[in-house]
């Protein structure tokens, strides 16, 4: 949520918001980003606490009494992949590494289309001051991941909306974070970089 719509909800815009945000921030409950192709630079806060969400999902909202009906189900894979996400975000040291960018200096964000039709949301992006921007798409696959023309298409679709949007003059690669790798195919070659779950996990 944008802090704005924090403070609506909550009813609180004042000092208060301010410093219990500061506390959850410093203690890894909660991250804060800008998007600095937005015209007002807004705050978003975004919950990345991997116990906090598994609270909140299946001991609140379902209140499972056994992972085994849930285990397969559209909800779980959907789940899968959200909490793969938090992992990527809690190790951009490592990404970065990964990528061979850890002396560059970067700004680290996820952005969403505003115009674009359809729309584009990139998981993370991580902007360079050596005039290069990593887009990189995050994937939880039990094997390697394929990329087919479908996929392509999206992953191109994503790039020209973000180019256009932000009207970025730096050179802007696809990366894919895939638990498993990638497989090879005939379209795996749009993206410029791939990092895997052993990589998050390097240092």
């Amino acid at each position: 949520m944008h802090r704005t719509e924090l403070a609506k909800r909550l009813g609180n815009a004042g000092g208060g918001l301010s410093r219990t945000l500061d506390d959850l921030e410093k203690c890894g409950y909660i991250r804060k980003y800008t998007n600095p192709h937005e015209r007002y630079r807004v705050a978003t806060f975004q919950m990345v606490d991997p116990f906090l969400l598994f609270s909140f999902k299946f001991m609140q909202e379902q209140k499972l009494d056994s992972w085994l009906p849930f285990e397969g189900s559209p909800s779980y894979y959907a789940w899968r992949g959200s909490a793969f996400e938090i992992a990527c975000l809690g190790h951009i040291a490592q990404i970065k590494a990964a990528l061979g960018i850890a002396a560059v200096q970067t700004s680290c964000f996820s952005w969403s289309s505003g115009s674009s039709n359809p729309g584009a949301q990139v998981d993370l992006v991580i902007e360079r001051k050596d005039g290069v921007t990593d887009l990189c798409e995050m994937k939880y696959t039990d094997g390697p991941f394929s990329i087919d023309a479908g996929c392509e298409r999206q992953l191109m679709h994503k790039r020209e909306a973000f180019r256009d949007e932000s009207g970025t003059r730096d050179a802007v690669h696809l990366a894919l974070i895939s638990a498993n790798g990638l497989a090879p195919s005939a379209h795996a070659g749009v993206v410029a970089a791939t990092v895997t779950a052993d990589d998050l996990f390097a240092f």
